[in-house]
């Protein structure tokens, strides 16, 4: 179960997403979960819109297209024993 590219991964299933923020030298690599619909990455479209809707003009917020770059199946939880 390894890392596979952003535009294999599934529509309608929350997926761990990762990518490297360029803007960071100390920690670059990120990591959210999020699940796409229709092409559009939902949690990610949410932050955005939010963002846009209340951040004053001039502030740094994320990008319009999610920076999503690789993603990771979400192993099932096992039961207790």
């Amino acid at each position: 179960m390894g890392w596979k590219t952003i535009e294999t991964a599934p529509e309608g299933v929350i997926v761990v997403v990762g990518w490297l923020d360029d803007e960071d030298s100390e920690t670059q690599e990120r990591h959210d979960f999020d699940c796409k619909e229709d092409g559009v990455w939902m949690r990610h479209e949410d932050n955005f819109q939010e963002f846009c809707s209340v951040a004053p003009p001039g502030s740094r917020g994320p990008r319009e297209t999610a920076p999503y770059t690789h993603w990771l199946e979400v192993p099932k939880i096992p039961r207790a024993s």
